[in-house]
């Protein structure tokens, strides 16, 4: 309805204009030789713009316009986000030169329950891990909140403690950071 009420105003502003003799839209509008029905043909083509462009607020036929949202107002649901808790401890806290350790990554709920899913990622400095021979290790925890994996030393003797950076990540929890280290043995 709005597009008739466009095209009527926009046909009667252009008869008042050039002052009739138009044919537009299977309209005919004959010949004006009158200044004051020009005004009034002007003046009903910008009342149909008027309605059709929707700014007459009583009519039925327009489309409704949603309310406008309070900027204060609380979302009737609020996405939880839990708290996860991050553990992780290599089978030896010693390694000797080329010898494997098993990882343990263990991740828990605050109510001390296992959580599932959850993507681990874990950088060692040196050496590699097992399944895939690179210094990145990433994987899943399974049903009981665990995930393992090994990790090789490097075949070099360093006097100090490798340190390795453990992430955890699942949607609807926050993100939980762990550390931990494995030192060389010389023999």
């Amino acid at each position: 309805m709005h597009q008739t009420f466009i095209i009527a105003g926009v046909v009667c502003i252009i008869a008042a204009i050039v002052g009739g003799g138009l044919k537009a839209f299977g309209v005919e509008m004959p010949l004006l030789n009158s200044t004051p029905r020009q005004i009034i043909l002007g003046i009903a083509g910008i009342v149909f713009l008027f309605f059709g462009m929707g700014w007459n607020k009583g009519s039925d036929d327009r489309t409704p316009i949603e309310p406008e949202k309070e900027k204060d107002s609380i979302p009737t649901s609020v996405p939880l986000v839990q708290e996860m808790r991050i553990t992780a401890s290599p089978d030896s806290q010693l390694i000797h030169i080329n010898n494997e350790t098993k990882i343990n990554v263990f991740i828990f709920k605050a109510d001390n329950t296992p959580v599932e899913g959850v993507k681990i990622r874990i950088k060692a400095p040196a050496g590699s891990f097992t399944d895939n021979g690179t210094k990145t290790e990433v994987g899943t925890t399974d049903s009981r909140g665990r995930f393992t994996t090994k990790w090789k030393a490097p075949g070099y003797y360093s006097p100090h403690r490798y340190r390795f950076d453990v992430s955890a990540l699942k949607e609807g929890f926050t993100d939980a950071h762990f550390n931990f280290s494995i030192g060389m043995s010389r023999f």
